[in-house]
């Protein structure tokens, strides 16, 4: 199996890191020239043709080596549409050397033994623990005379649309490592897998690559020439646009079963996702109540992606990563998308700074002169925000749920008509939040008047400009308007020590609204269903635990304000002696809200 080599180009200006790049060995293959011709195949001269030779190589073409009759030497060639593409987009996809691997010598052969090539089909496949463990594509090297040749870029100038065809890129080369791995595991039956199946899926799969290494190629070449939106050198530095602090002692927010949906499966899934399961081939958590059903799904962020085993894991991956901080980022971005003022094109902003500060979080404190001075959040917490960010993405619902709608409808008489409540099923399937931009820490900095140094990899995201997705649309007006009034402190639990607490407060911050068009502010919940619907723990060996532990959660609730009362229903059977943990989760608790939060929870006057 071929598994090429890779080079040292030359060290990048900026970061002073090494430049590598990747190439298939020269192999020598049997074929006939004039059939190559035919198949639309032409020969490129490394010689003479030395920027288009190493762009085909930076962009992962296919290289074929025939041997020439007259002496030992061989003569390059490569599709026709392959020279045409690198002729016009003239870039080279390359990486920074890991830690792990500089110790290499300058141009280190991975390529396996040459009785193992004779038993292969030469192909140049991206295989193997050292290119798989690196960071193809971070960096390119861009054809520009101007700058002597080549000019280092690096992708972080392409902003999510270069980095999700990146991480494409990755998760292909990462499965031909994978396939590569299985190969030699059934190595006596080498020649039978390799020579059918096993060979076309890898074909198949190397093809994938170097298309999206094409579209990345181009990409590059689109934001170095100014083609596209890119980040230069003069506008690196960005002001964070304005972003108002809404919550304050409280807000409104949307209310719809489908935001309820998403914040019982991201409890779920921090509990250990016992109720998601893989449906249409994707992770995804199905919420069922009387009046419609919402499925929470995970997808890749490029719908394009295909959906293959390491795609899948990954999905799989980023679910159980999910958490409580993940309902409470999605609380707040709802939050500022109903108070927050949106742009011309109703788009809102929000910080990873406004959000810690939303959930309490304490930001570092410094003194100087005697004085302390607010010096920012901590890293790790500014990173945690932009993985929830990130996976929120990925986060798709379709909601199918019965709701009600005003028509006109005309009577007997045409002189007359009335307007009838009705109801229909709503469905529409759409991403939970649009992220259409975003800001990262680096763009932000600037020393001695210089673009910074930082490398893509250590940048972090801290400003996002979204849109809620269209599944909100019916819930924010007329008969179907759904909100309630978050207090901060349902965000300012925190979600390990005090989860409980936590997910009890988003519970009745739902649920009194819920209740509010009856005519008050006054519910009644069974122990166990609100137990079961938040995913919290049940201590079957010592029951009495998991009871102290509601009820302590349930007086910080009270205390805090978020409710003004909560007791036991006075007509709940007496607990037995033994086994009474089934009936304590039966009994119904009433919970009550003061009248100086039922003003907040009134619905709309229509």
């Amino acid at each position: 199996m071929i598994t090429g080599m890779w080079t040292i180009w030359g060290t990048d200006p900026d970061t002073h890191q090494e430049i590598w790049y990747w190439h298939p060995p020269i192999v020598p293959v049997e074929e006939d020239a004039e059939q190559l011709r035919a198949d639309k195949w032409v020969p490129v001269d490394p010689e003479q043709q030395h920027t288009l030779f190493l762009t085909l190589l930076g962009q992962l073409a296919e290289i074929r080596y025939l041997k020439k009759d007259a002496d030992d030497t061989v003569e390059a060639w490569v599709q026709q549409e392959d020279m045409v593409y690198a002729s016009t987009t003239p870039v080279v996809l390359a990486f920074y050397l890991p830690e792990h691997l500089r110790g290499a010598t300058a141009s280190s052969s991975i390529s396996p033994s040459v009785a193992d090539i004779a038993d292969v089909p030469s192909m140049p496949l991206l295989v193997g623990d050292t290119l798989a463990s690196v960071q193809f594509g971070e960096v390119a090297l861009v054809a520009d005379p101007s700058a002597g040749g080549w000019h280092p870029y690096r992708l972080q100038f392409l902003g999510e649309e270069g980095l999700a065809i990146q991480q494409q890129m990755l998760r292909e080369i990462t499965q031909l490592e994978v396939d590569a791995r299985t190969s030699r595991s059934h190595k006596r039956f080498k020649t039978r897998l390799l020579k059918s199946y096993q060979v076309a899926v890898r074909q198949e799969r190397y093809l994938k690559l170097h298309q999206l290494a094409q579209k990345l190629a181009e990409l590059y070449w689109k934001s170095y020439q100014g083609l596209s939106p890119r980040t230069s050198t003069t506008s690196l530095i960005r002001t964070l646009p304005e972003t108002p602090y809404v919550v304050g002692k409280g807000t409104i927010i949307p209310a719809p079963q489908p935001v309820q949906a998403v914040l019982a499966a991201y409890s779920n899934a921090q509990a250990g996702a016992e109720d998601w399961d893989t449906i249409k081939s994707v992770p995804t958590f199905v919420y069922n109540k009387e009046n419609g059903t919402t499925h929470v799904e995970f997808r890749p962020s490029d719908p394009s992606t295909q959906l293959d085993n390491a795609t899948i894991q990954s999905l799989w991956s980023q679910v159980r990563q999910l958490s409580d901080i993940d309902g409470d980022v999605l609380i707040a971005m709802l939050a500022q998308a109903i108070a927050a003022p949106h742009d011309e094109k109703d788009g809102v902003w929000i910080t990873g700074k406004l959000i810690l500060d939303y959930r309490g979080i304490s930001p570092i404190m410094k003194r100087e002169n005697g004085k302390l001075r607010r010096a920012g959040h901590r890293q790790e917490d500014l990173a945690d925000v932009a993985a929830c960010m990130s996976r929120m993405s990925n986060t798709w619902i379709r909601v199918e749920q019965w709701i009600e709608d005003d028509r006109e409808h005309s009577g007997r008489s045409k002189s007359r008509s009335k307007k009838e409540p009705k109801t229909y099923l709503y469905t529409r399937e759409s991403r939970l939040i649009n992220v259409t931009d975003i800001i990262r820490q680096h763009e932000l900095q600037q020393i001695n008047g210089k673009p910074p140094m930082e490398q893509p990899q250590n940048s972090i995201a801290i400003a996002w400009r979204y849109q809620v997705g269209s599944w909100v649309e019916p819930f924010l007006q007329g008969a179907n308007r759904q909100v309630a009034w978050l207090l901060q402190q349902v965000l300012s639990y925190d979600p390990y020590h005090e989860t409980w607490e936590k997910r009890l407060a988003r519970y009745f911050t739902f649920h009194m609204r819920i209740n509010s068009t009856k005519g008050g502010v006054i519910i009644e919940r069974e122990v166990g269903k609100i137990i079961e619907e938040l995913s919290l723990p049940v201590n079957q060996r010592d029951p009495d635990r998991t009871r102290k532990r509601f009820e302590k959660a349930m007086d910080r609730l009270q205390a805090d304000l978020l409710v003004s009362e909560w007791i036991y229903a006075s007509d709940n059977p007496p607990l037995p002696k033994r086994k009474w943990l089934p009936t304590w989760l039966q009994y119904r608790i009433r919970i009550a809200a003061t009248s100086a939060l039922q003003n907040h929870y009134l619905p709309e006057a229509n």
